[in-house]
């Protein structure tokens, strides 16, 4: 297939033909089991299972190890611009489910606005992929089935795209939910800010009732000072006068006893 479409396709510019195999769970480098049957369309990385029943004479021609890439590490190389719509066409036998829900979980199902798919039921082949629950993750995503054929009841193809209203609400949606943590984050920033206030204010106020009391104590002590040094002037200015006194009256006697000598 690889080789029919490079000869049919190669010399176009905007076309590159990747011959690997598309694995959610690989690192790079990592090649996987391919198995080759003889009906070529049912190949697949996994075993049959009620594939055998439908058809008897399924055989494996050949296994091989292919290498793999991530779907975002496809996406990634291919260079898809997200300025443009893009069609995904999945045929990826019991692969599809991993494959999309990879795209689901990292978002990068937002690269596409259509999707096809053909995929086997579950129970063909080994594997306990649900179709069902894949279609329904798509249409989580805003997408809607725009054609179905199910001619095949054992291998249906179902078209699906995008809605673009449903987008929009749901981008809407994503911002409100933002907006509305923020806003209850800038709420809970607020109220301790709050709380903080409050306890710097009971701070503040404390260190001013102990300052208070401490200017208070201290007034007292001056006052209680001033007044000692008061009655130390007193006491000291009638020690002047008794002096004063006693001075004349030494002054009184020395002449006495002067005059009687």
């Amino acid at each position: 297939l690889a080789r029919s479409l490079r000869l049919a396709f190669g010399e176009r510019p905007n076309v590159e033909v990747l011959e690997t195999a598309i694995v959610p769970d690989v690192s790079a480098g990592d090649t996987v089991t391919l198995y080759e049957f003889n009906w070529a369309q049912a190949s697949s990385r996994h075993q049959p299972a009620d594939l055998l029943q439908l058809f008897p004479g399924l055989k494996t021609e050949r296994m091989r190890r292919v290498s793999a890439l991530t779907p975002q590490q496809l996406i990634q190389e291919i260079g898809l611009s997200p300025e443009e719509e893009h069609k995904l066409i999945l045929e990826a036998p019991a692969d599809e489910g991993p494959i999309l829900a990879a795209l689901i979980e990292t978002h990068a199902y937002k690269n596409f606005s259509r999707i096809q798919l053909r995929y086997p039921v579950a129970g063909l082949y080994d594997t306990p992929e649900d179709p069902e629950a894949m279609l329904q993750a798509l249409t989580a995503c805003g997408f809607e089935i725009e054609s179905q054929d199910r001619t095949d009841p054992d291998w249906p193809s179902i078209s699906l795209i995008r809605n673009r209203w449903k987008i929009a609400l749901e981008e809407a949606r994503g911002t409100i939910k933002e907006l509305t943590r923020a806003c209850e984050k800038h709420a809970n920033q607020c109220t301790q800010l709050e709380k903080e206030l409050t306890e710097s204010r009971a701070s503040l106020s404390s260190v001013k009732e102990d300052h208070e009391k401490r200017l208070n104590e201290c007034r007292r002590t001056l006052d209680q000072e001033k007044e000692h040094r008061e009655r130390l002037e007193i006491q000291q200015a009638t020690m002047k006068q008794e002096i004063l006194k006693a001075e004349a009256q030494i002054t009184i006697l020395t002449e006495l006893w002067k005059n009687d000598d």
